[in-house]
């Protein structure tokens, strides 16, 4: 932070008469009173403290000096502490009118800035600062205008004053690291954000983004780097890869010179007989070479130099860019320079991002291919890989975060790896901390990465009996009821992780009956299938007590969604619709539970218009029972309409409208092979000719008694 003089001259001050009052305490009468004396002749004239002070000290003075002719010398305590309550009132008020004039000036400069007017802004804000120089905003703003100013040391110094107003102050912090960065002072700027997360720990997003940003410097730098040297490689005449190849095997040329020579080869290899050449060549000798070079490159974690980081990347880059659908050129390397793969496998966890994210684009290339997976993973062990995948996973930048996730995702679905996998607790806590992002895309990665986890019997054992990890996944679905396809996401990977441990349902309850509540209102809800079909099936799981299916049989939302679903269904009831087939099973069991534990009351007041509700629901059984894909739906539409005829007026209203509802019913219940669907419309046929005395004497001419008894017997009344 830059000094400021008076404030340097008052602590020299303040320590030497310390100095003169440890003297005096000890007994030293002499040499303290020399040093009293000399000190009393650096204090300033009399003229020079009125300057300082900015009022007349002779004026006090003249108290003592002059007496007053028709009073006391001093004054009463009253009016002496009113002159000090006023004189506080004065400097109060002057205070707010010097913060009133620098905040205007403030927002004439925000005008300013938001127009890219960078010059106007920075006078504005220079004329506030010297308005009240202990205005905040005013310091960070202009420091923000500095850095679009690229006036990056004058940006560092505003931000450091403002740490002398505020030492937590967030925007100094950001902005100086900013200006850091553009000053190529990466590692500075880095520290300087630690600093920031430290002092405001609800402020990691905001910190995570200027880490971002500060890579995205530095990699820019390094491309442009890069391009150059390439260009002034170029320039030589090089166009071949022989002739490139031949150019990069000169000894104790500077560093930039390899990076040029790398960017051109890569540059020239564009075709499988480009990649045939720089096999026979010796290009993998080369970059053999080049990596030896490289101090400790065969070493997990190093950290390397910029220049080595640079052309550690190129090389990674350059073989994966050659080895690109050429099996021939991996069984090389595996062959004859193992060292490349394994070196490469220990760059998966170096401390530059740019290194991790060649290492990983290479590994995901090539274990992305059966062949040149089996050759890559004869050299390297999966186990290492993966290793290096968990490694930190919570703490790398968004770039690194994301290829680790896509990789895990895809090489979990791969014996190789699956079978090499050791899952741990710690392995939970990283997914429940990366679980907390806002950013869509991480949940999305996240959540196809625990859905494979979760089909991993080690894994799936671990994730499904971790109450937290349960809650991470509860808490997703609460904060994004508004977006659908991560509550789709996420509403799946609760109804697999409860039903694995069906406790954590009953734990988590009431929040995730909250969720629902809200899913349902969220605007396009009842045409999204897939959504209904989550939903539904989670709320099944959670409709246990009558208390609670009283309180959703509240959410008229809901009763529409199933009505209008059995309407869709009755329209199509194709198997090959795996959505809506799939939407309606869970949807009618929702709706069969529901029917089970509420009052009578609050079953009819479903089937309010009676005719239409009975002949929409009497259409999904008789469409169904048939079709062995759709008899859940079958199973449950026959048992709610069980429930139903149990409530007066609703097997008169079947007896009028429908007159072959019972011969309709029998013919399922005795024909139908699955014992579900026979079962529960046995049910449902028993409960209306017991409450519809001429529906009874239909069954007995059709013979159907004998039939009732022997379907029912497969259900548990």
């Amino acid at each position: 932070m830059s000094s400021d003089p008076d404030l340097d001259k008052f602590l020299s001050q303040v320590d030497e008469v310390n100095d003169v009052i440890r003297g005096l305490t000890a007994g030293d009468e002499t040499a303290t009173t020399e040093r009293a004396d000399a000190l009393l002749k650096k204090t300033t004239t009399k003229k020079e403290k009125e300057e300082h002070l900015g009022f007349n000290s002779s004026r006090i003075n003249k108290v003592t000096e002059e007496p007053a002719q028709n009073g006391p010398v001093s004054q009463s305590k009253d009016s002496w502490m009113e002159e000090i309550a006023n004189d506080a009132e004065r400097r109060s008020q002057a205070r707010r009118e010097r913060k009133k004039q620098s905040d205007e000036l403030k927002e004439k400069g925000n005008k300013k800035l938001a127009k890219g007017n960078f010059e106007e802004a920075y006078r504005y804000y220079s004329e506030g600062i010297n308005v009240m120089k202990d205005n905040l905003a005013l310091w960070t703003n202009r420091a923000q205008v500095l850095v679009r100013m690229e006036r990056y040391k004058e940006a560092v110094d505003d931000c450091d004053f403002a740490f002398r107003i505020d030492e937590k102050c967030l925007k100094a912090f950001v902005h100086k690291a900013k200006a850091l960065a553009f000053m190529h002072k990466f590692e500075d700027a880095r520290a300087c954000l630690d600093e920031a997360l430290e002092a405001n720990p609800s402020s990691k997003k905001t910190v995570a983004e200027y880490l971002d940003l500060v890579d995205e410097i530095e990699n820019t730098k390094q491309l442009n780097a890069k391009a150059a040297q390439a260009k002034e490689f170029a320039s030589q005449g090089f166009s071949s890869v022989a002739e490139i190849l031949e150019a990069l095997k000169r000894k104790e040329q500077p560093k930039m010179f390899y990076i040029g020579g790398l960017e051109c080869l890569k540059s020239v290899i564009q075709s499988d007989t480009d990649r045939v050449i720089f096999r026979t060549e010796g290009g993998f000798e080369v970059m053999t070479d080049i990596c030896k070079s490289i101090p400790n490159f065969a070493e997990s974690g190093r950290t390397l130099s910029s220049e080595d980081s640079s052309i550690l990347c190129t090389v990674i880059a350059l073989i994966d860019h050659a080895c690109l659908g050429c099996l021939s050129n991996v069984e090389f390397i595996a062959k004859n320079h193992p060292l490349i793969f394994r070196g490469i496998t220990q760059s998966l966890t170096n401390k530059s991002e740019q290194v991790q994210l060649s290492a990983w684009s290479l590994s995901k290339s090539v274990c992305g291919d059966k062949l040149r997976r089996r050759v890559f993973l004869n050299v390297v062990a999966p186990r290492l890989i993966l290793q290096a995948a968990w490694h930190n996973l919570d703490k790398c930048s968004q770039n690194v975060l994301k290829l680790k996730l896509s990789f895990l995702t895809s090489a979990l679905q791969i014996l190789e790896f699956k079978k090499d996998m050791i899952f741990e607790a710690s392995h939970i806590d990283s997914l429940c901390a990366i679980m907390k992002s806002n950013s869509d895309w991480i949940l999305a990665e996240i959540g196809n990465l625990v859905a494979t986890l979760l089909g991993i019997q080690s894994s799936k054992t671990l994730l499904a009996a971790d109450d937290s990890f349960f809650q991470s996944l509860v808490d997703i679905v609460s904060k994004n009821t508004s977006k659908a396809e991560i509550c789709c996401l996420y509403l799946g990977l609760i109804y697999n992780c409860g039903m694995l441990n069906n406790p954590l349902f009953f734990a988590h309850n009431d929040q995730l009956l909250s969720s629902l509540k809200r899913l349902f209102k969220v605007e396009g809800f009842e045409s999204d299938l897939l959504l209904i079909s989550r939903s539904y099936r989670v709320l099944k799981q959670l409709l246990t007590d009558s208390n609670v299916c009283s309180h959703i049989w509240s959410e008229k939302i809901l009763l529409k969604t199933i009505s209008n679903l059995f309407i869709r269904f009755n329209k199509s009831h194709s198997a090959t619709d795996e959505i809506l087939t799939e939407s309606c099973q869970f949807a009618s069991g929702v709706l069969a539970v529901l029917m089970k534990n509420v009052s009578f009351d609050l079953r009819l007041s479903y089937v309010w218009d009676f005719d239409p509700k009975l002949t929409t629901l009497l259409s999904v059984i008789k469409n169904t029972a048939g079709d062995s894909a759709n008899h859940i739906s079958c199973a449950n539409a026959a048992l709610i309409l069980g429930y139903l005829v149990e409530c007066r007026p609703i097997p008169e209203v079947l007896s009028k409208n429908h007159s072959n509802v019972c011969k309709e019913l029998l013919t399922i219940a005795s024909n139908n092979s699955n014992e579900k669907v026979r079962g529960n419309v046995a049910i449902a046929l028993s409960r209306l000719v017991t409450k519809d005395q001429s529906q009874l004497t239909e069954l007995r001419k059709l013979g159907g008694l004998k039939i009732l008894h022997d379907c029912v017997k497969f259900v548990d009344m």
